[in-house]
């Protein structure tokens, strides 16, 4: 009797044990929401200092990422990729059952903002060193602009835009997968036109002085120009080491799981502006020559008015110079073959 009583003791205890190693970590979780979210209400004076970078991959947003990580009150981590997976689910509670639900339990919507807030708030802040200005770059994190803007009401958000044409071809290029299967040509298009569709809307919505679209093109060519329109967009003084952030990469954070992080270790050049378009361009011949006509927002752009070869503009003298310079750099050369 007493054997089974020690035994009956034991399987109770270690039952006991196992269910504390299962909701210990949620102790520790709800503890930190619950302080997290006590300061996002009493503390918004965070939210001013936040800065997203966005928009569709391989749009530029690693250089935007890197040029602004080099100035001395901005701080830019790596790409946490949790960030628009939270911001997708906590869209799945706009509406339906969860939504009733929730609102019912008198947790929908400012417990489930906070909570949200300060989960993202605290990937930013420990992605990197302090500063007076936290920066992200998660680029599918704008598609939903408006929900972030909610959770951060004095947030600014810089949307990335590129030529789609481009932005494919880079993609099959360098073998970037964004899902789990390979799209076609045309697949791959109408995936830019409806995910950068829904990011200038809601750019648009919130509108010039919280939101500020970026055309890569514009930033390549004439980088000190649109660097001075940027940095005075979030209110920054002006700095010229962000137009030298190859020379400052120590100040920077990257990640080699991220596609671009080899590329933009050079100074800003021309020499993917309008590689898609030439004879080893990853798109055929003849989806080159018809791809404007795939998408609405090429015109809207005003990327499919453009002549073939496309001109996107006359480059300061600077990255001209650059250009040439990198000719001469065989690891420069062999990266864009």
């Amino acid at each position: 009797m007493r054997i089974l009583s020690t035994y009956f003791n034991r399987k109770i205890s270690l039952r006991i044990f196992r269910t504390f190693l299962c909701l210990f970590p949620l102790f520790v979780f709800v503890k930190v929401f619950l302080r997290e979210s006590t300061r996002c209400d009493s503390d918004n004076r965070d939210n001013y200092s936040l800065v997203f970078v966005g928009g569709y991959p391989r749009s530029g947003t690693t250089l935007m990422r890197v040029m602004l990580d080099v100035h001395p009150m901005i701080r830019c981590g790596p790409e946490t990729v949790i960030i628009p997976k939270m911001l997708y689910h906590l869209n799945l509670l706009q509406t339906g059952s969860e939504h009733r639900r929730l609102v019912q339990a008198h947790l929908y919507p400012k417990a489930i903002y906070a909570s949200f807030a300060a989960f993202i708030r605290s990937l930013v802040e420990n992605a990197g060193k302090p500063a007076p200005v936290l920066c992200n770059k998660d680029p599918f994190s704008l598609v939903h602009m408006k929900l972030l803007s909610k959770l951060f009401p004095t947030a600014k958000f810089i949307n990335m835009v590129r030529d789609g044409r481009a932005v494919i071809s880079s993609i099959i290029r360098r073998k970037v997968k964004l899902t789990v299967r390979n799209y076609s040509y045309d697949e791959h298009m109408d995936r830019w036109a409806n995910v950068t569709g829904k990011i200038l809307e809601q750019c648009d919505f919130l509108g010039p002085a919280t939101c500020r679209t970026v055309f890569y093109e514009k930033l390549v060519l004439r980088p000190k120009e649109n660097m001075q329109a940027i940095l005075e967009f979030l209110e920054l003084p002006w700095d010229p080491v962000v137009l030298h952030h190859h020379s400052a990469m120590d100040q920077t954070s990257l990640n080699v799981m991220e596609p671009s992080s080899s590329q933009v270790t050079y100074p800003v050049h021309l020499r993917a502006l309008s590689s898609w378009a030439e004879d080893a361009s990853a798109l055929s011949s003849m989806l080159v020559r018809a791809a404007h006509r795939h998408t609405r927002i090429l015109s809207r752009l005003g990327y499919a008015q453009l002549d073939f070869p496309p001109i996107y503009g006359i480059p300061e003298e600077e990255v001209t110079n650059n250009t040439e310079l990198l000719r001469s750099d065989s690891a420069f050369v062999k990266l864009y073959l």
